[in-house]
């Protein structure tokens, strides 16, 4: 949705003072789609971008606020909400497994490991979403699209704030950042933090404490230099650590018994009566109460250092982009939501399905830019390399509890490199029509993944490190690996027919690497032990305009596309062998050392075309009055499917063999929003927000969840009785709604479905203090 309350300094260095484009009468929104500083209203892509402002009206502190004020992206979830999964465009990254992402976060231009990679989002700058296949401009190669993070950057002024804020469930944030010059135009110094503490609001009945509560912490350090003119480097530090509760998995239902793959309904002794008594208890319970056999907890440490140097070379540019990500995570879960249950009349309790991961990988990336002007600049060009390496670094270890029986490790090492030479230019064709612009850009990726997977004991600590796996001194030690390299493009054309029109047609083709599934698998998965790369080549055609009738100033932006997507990653997850085992299991040889790792395997289910429609419309009647209203309607297509031999399982978790399900892909989401300024003078200024949301029906593995509605408010208190003192007040899920967040258990193999739902009514105010030039 196009937010017009401020300016979003989104440049190709950090985001200066100095360097902030005057603002138009809407508020232009600076982006850097194209790597360049320009109008998102001058951008032929679909970008919804945020600024410092909006950010704060909007109290977007999380990926869950970004996806209501976005329509077209949509958050997954895997497992916790610290392991965030962008949807956009219906291009996702694997729910759990192996996989390359569709849609990538990147923090001040270096891309986030793809697992546990939530950000915290204090003291940001602005925060940009990019829609459709990138890789030709910059960074990582992706299908769906990427959202950009850039942290607020030091300045030569002394400034700063703190801000701390209360809320219902006990909640408290405590955030501030300070800005220090340290030598004029040469040094200055920025540093920030947060801390950030909730009671949870689901109660646990059983064992542990109440889940979805939140506890964390963040520190941010930013060091610019600026040691010559024309030469800039800007050194970025941060640190992050959570240590909550995970959240709730509340069983919602079972899967038919009569269905003769569906293992519980195999298992002696429990039937259709016993589901139904545990169904019928949990209901009587609620949607904010449960029972777990276990404690659930979600750990995430994460730190990592950004350094970027920007030259001027006389008629060019030089980029360099270093980035070091280091993150580790582990996660307990009761992911069956039910109390400890005899499944075997032994009269010995045990689970249906409980889960340990952990993951622990430090990432490099280098990436190095070279852009400029050429032909009396009608030819705007830019060429570029990137490189990344992933690599384990500590425990990497899953471990499934399922059917009474505790279950063994398996440990999983996962190493990716990445490596890419990309070009793009634009080329001025006014000669010929005046405002009309040719663009293509080209990008040649080579990807290598491999995987060290092993067996490991039943309880923490899990010693065996990636070293001990190619050693093969640890148990059924196996080694596999994979290459794969793609040519990825883009072209199109984009037209500003008039000052407050721009038009544009653009096609592009991105490239999702393949991967491999670990361990070595059983007979009937063995044909599923490697998966190709998925191709998306998609058509994207928009307009984005301004005008005036009478006083009366809006812009409306609309886009339509057609993506066509070839040998698509699909997730098939809950594959545990039952113990006891029934027939041959599922995989066909019985034995769980070789089920595949977190029980889910990635396969190339087949093809798919997508298309939609997104708009966006601001309305400004007055110079104190904002209206905002956004929409993206998508729809999927199976063309083609290749579950093989997979087909069974496939109708086993009830899904359709001849169509790929879509998931976490509402039909139709949709805003609407208000903003009011009232001037007080030397008072201050009063700022209302008012946002609506709407989610059509999303479908998560075989369950479809029910459209919902939520409204958010917020009224700021700028500048109290003319001081340097904001004070806001801020109400979430105005009408305390309930509806599903997302899936938890909902593969075939457990036989149940648990769902996650979204936080109740949250209320609560801050006081902001500001000092020096903030």
């Amino acid at each position: 949705m196009a937010l017009t309350m401020g300016i979003a300094h989104a440049q190709t260095t950090p985001p200066q003072a100095e360097d902030a484009a005057a603002p138009t009468e809407f508020g232009d929104i600076v982006v850097t789609a194209r790597r360049t500083n320009e109008s998102a209203q001058k951008v032929p892509v679909t970008v919804a971008a945020f600024g410092n402002e909006a950010l704060r009206e909007k109290s977007i502190a999380t990926p869950q606020d970004l996806q209501q004020l976005t329509p077209g992206v949509f958050l997954g979830g895997s497992g916790s909400a610290g392991n965030t999964v962008y949807v956009i465009r219906g291009q996702a990254k694997p729910l759990i497994g192996v996989g390359q992402p569709g849609a990538l976060t990147y923090f001040s231009d270096v891309p986030l490991p793809t697992i546990a990679s939530s950000q915290p989002q204090y003291d940001i700058g602005n925060v940009q979403v990019l829609k459709g296949p990138q890789g030709t401009l910059f960074g990582r190669n992706t299908t769906g699209g990427a959202v950009l993070i850039y942290p607020n950057a030091p300045t030569y002024d002394l400034g700063g704030y703190l801000e701390a804020g209360y809320g219902n469930y006990d909640w408290r944030n405590l955030e501030g950042a300070m800005n220090l010059p340290i030598a004029a135009d040469k040094v200055a110094l920025r540093v920030a933090g947060r801390f950030t503490k909730r009671d949870g609001y689901v109660e646990n009945l059983g064992v542990g404490g109440d889940f979805n509560n939140l506890n964390s912490y963040a520190f941010r350090a930013s060091l610019l230099l600026e040691p010559t003119e024309g030469v800039k480097n800007v050194t970025i530090f941060d640190y992050y650590h959570n240590n909550d509760n995970n959240q709730a998995q509340i069983f919602a239902g079972f899967h038919d018994p009569s269905i003769p793959s569906a293992v519980l309904s195999q298992i002696r002794d429990f039937t259709n009566p016993t589901l139904t008594s545990l169904l019928a208890a949990q209901q009587a319970l609620g949607k904010r109460k449960t029972v777990a056999d276990i404690p659930g907890f979600d750990r995430t440490k994460a730190y990592g250092v950004t350094n970027r140097t920007d030259i001027e070379l006389g008629g060019m540019s030089l980029t360099n982009i270093f980035g070091f990500r280091a993150l580790r995570w582990k996660n307990q879960a009761n992911f069956d939501g039910l109390p400890a249950v005899d499944l075997f009349g032994s009269g010995v309790a045990g689970p249906v399905l409980n889960t340990y991961r952990s993951n622990a990988y430090d990432q490099y990336t280098e990436e190095l830019q070279l852009h400029g002007t050429a032909l009396d600049d009608k030819l705007k060009w830019l060429v570029g390399g990137f490189y990344l390496k992933s690599k384990p670094n500590g425990e990497n270890a899953d471990r499934a509890d399922v059917f009474n029986g505790i279950g063994s490790a398996v440990y999983t090492f996962v190493t990716e490199e990445s490596k890419a030479l990309f070009a793009n230019a634009s080329y001025d064709l006014s000669d010929a029509l005046n405002g009309m612009t040719f663009n293509a850009g080209f990008r040649y990726t080579w990807d290598k993944i491999s995987v060290c997977s092993a067996a490991g004991g039943s309880t923490p600590p899990y010693d065996g490190r990636l070293g001990d796996c190619k050693a093969g001194t640890l148990t059924n030690a196996t080694n596999i690996s994979a290459k794969f390299h793609k040519p990825t493009w883009t072209v199109g054309f984009d037209w500003q027919a008039s000052r407050d029109v721009f038009a544009y047609i653009t096609s592009r083709r991105g490239y999702r690497a393949g991967g491999v599934n670990a361990p070595i698998l059983g007979p009937t998965l063995a044909p599923f032990q490697q998966f190709a790369p998925e191709i998306v080549t998609d058509v994207e055609a928009g307009v984005k305009t301004s005008w005036n009738v009478g006083d009366v100033r809006g812009r409306f932006n609309l886009s339509a596309y057609y993506a066509a997507s070839d040998d698509v990653q699909y997730n098939v997850n809950g594959l545990f062998t039952a113990q006891p085992c029934v027939g041959a299991g599922f995989d066909g040889d019985c034995d769980i050392t070789n089920d595949p790792s977190s029980g889910a395997i990635t396969i190339n289910a087949g093809d798919i075309s997508v298309k939609g429609v997104e708009a966006t419309l601001t309305v400004i009647p007055t110079h104190n009055l904002t209206l905002n209203f956004g929409g993206s309607y998508i729809d999927q297509k199976t063309r083609k499917t290749t579950y093989g031999t997979l087909a069974p399982t496939i109708v086993a978790g009830g899904e359709d063999p001849a169509k790929i399900p879509f998931r976490f892909a509402p039909s139709f989401t949709g805003n609407a929003g208000v903003r009011y300024e009232v001037p007080l003078g030397e008072e201050g200024t009063l700022v209302a927000n008012a946002d609506y949301y709407h989610s059509a029906k999303v479908l998560y593995g075989i369950y479809k969840a029910p459209a919902y509605d939520n409204v958010n408010l917020r009224l700021d208190w700028n500048g109290v009785a003319g001081s340097r003192v904001d004070v806001s007040a801020f109400v979430r899920n105005l009408f305390n709604s309930t509806w599903v967040q997302t899936g938890g258990t909902i593969a075939a193999a457990p036989g149940i479905l648990t769902l996650v739902y979204n936080d109740p009514r949250m209320y609560g105010i801050s006081l902001r203090m500001r000092f020096g030039a903030e």
